[in-house]
């Protein structure tokens, strides 16, 4: 399995199990990189994380979490 890391971050990596067709919500992607919610939600906030709106609620599928690990 490929490693999930965040670019330019110091933190742990994470075997990344992601389902590119699955929506994740902003505490399942922190889980996944073991880093805060507020981390996933400044990384979106940034522009730096590809996300979707739904209301007020932030989701992430699992291909936009590949394609930010690719970067």
């Amino acid at each position: 399995d490929p490693t999930c890391t965040l670019p330019g971050e110091k933190v742990y990596t994470a075997t990344c199990k992601t389902n590119e067709d699955k929506v994740y919500t902003v505490q399942e992607v922190a889980d996944i990189f073991r880093v805060t919610d507020t981390t996933i939600r400044n990384l979106c906030r940034s522009g730096k994380l590809d996300h979707m709106r739904i209301g007020d609620s932030i989701r992430i599928t699992g291909k936009q979490i590949k394609d930010y690990t690719h970067q």
